[in-house]
């Protein structure tokens, strides 16, 4: 694991705008990678915060597609919790997606 990727999951992938502010790019990577390392680990919250992260950076390229279709089967997998800080963030960029 490179110390990108332990720094995202160490912190709990802080939001992309104050850490790669003018590298959308690396931050695209950054969160690719971390979503890598959460869904490996089996660590599903995490998965899903990456996964929205990114989601909110294709969204806002205008990608709304893929902004879509990466966090929502991860989302699907939940059953509970559905009031938490993660899932609710998921869903409101699932709805702006749709």
């Amino acid at each position: 694991m490179t110390d990108l990727g332990r720094w995202l999951l160490n912190l709990g992938l802080p939001e992309y705008e104050g850490v790669f502010a003018d590298n959308k790019s690396g931050a695209e990577a950054a969160f690719q990678q971390a979503v890598g390392i959460a869904r490996g680990r089996g660590a599903k919250v995490l998965e899903l915060r990456a996964a929205t992260r990114l989601g909110h950076l294709w969204f806002d390229d205008n990608k709304r597609e893929h902004a879509r279709d990466l966090p929502e089967p991860i989302y699907g997998g939940f059953s509970e919790g559905h009031d938490t800080p993660d899932l609710k963030d998921a869903q409101e960029l699932l709805d702006a997606a749709q």
